[in-house]
């Protein structure tokens, strides 16, 4: 009788031979609607060796880097009051991590915790771009150095979202829904989403925001091992 195998999460080898990094999850996000303090968004299930990403975004207010996490991209400043945020925290020498993490803020955000495998010990993040509007928005161009990388667009705004549909038709890879999140206040919210890239860069197609709410995007690539 044939051994039955644990199952685990098989990489995806892209042409250029390295392993494309694959998303493993969402933590509980934090949200703080006035006065400021500590966001605690909390680590989503993960295992050692995983690369953390963080996203905030701060609305007429500011947020301070967490200890131990690296910030990668921003404030960038979007609609002349929206300060967005990208962290993160590479753990590949030590084991999985649990709880919160404690984001002070000045006055009123949001932030979450993502969690990918397969990702590069060192020069993991690269071809950052933005893209910001209401309604219909262009996506940013993510141009990555070789194959064998994620693309990912983080999407964030306050004001209620409504929906945010993928980015459709891109040429260079398939947009796809990762993780969302809006406030309980319902007036924060953020979107994941994600694309596994071929040689080349991933650009065109648009992504559509709920109603007349504003939206803005930090896109990256995260290299694989």
């Amino acid at each position: 009788m044939a051994k039955r195998l644990p199952n685990r999460r098989w990489p995806r080898f892209s042409a250029g031979g390295l392993t494309v990094p694959t998303f493993v999850g969402a933590g509980a996000g934090s949200e703080i609607a006035t006065g400021g303090g500590n966001l605690t968004p909390t680590y989503p299930g993960n295992s050692a060796g995983d690369l953390f990403l963080a996203v905030g975004v701060a609305y007429l207010s500011s947020i301070s880097d967490p200890s131990g996490w690296t910030l990668q991209a921003g404030p960038a400043t979007a609609f002349g009051n929206q300060n967005n945020y990208v962290w993160t925290r590479n753990t590949r020498s030590s084991g999985s991590e649990s709880g919160s993490v404690s984001f002070p803020i000045t006055d009123r955000g949001n932030a979450r915790i993502y969690a990918f495998s397969g990702v590069a010990v060192a020069a993991f993040i690269e071809a950052f771009a933005t893209a910001s509007g209401t309604g219909t928005v262009s996506n940013p161009t993510i141009t990555p150095a070789a194959a064998g990388r994620l693309a990912c667009m983080c999407w964030m705004g306050y004001s209620t979202a409504g929906t945010i549909a993928p980015g459709g038709s891109p040429s260079g890879g398939t947009w796809a829904e990762a993780a969302e999140y809006v406030g309980s206040s319902d007036i924060f919210y953020q979107e994941l989403q994600t694309a596994a890239l071929g040689a080349g860069a991933i650009s065109g197609g648009d992504t559509t925001v709920g109603g007349a709410n504003q939206a803005f995007c930090h896109g990256f690539a995260l290299v694989g091992i």
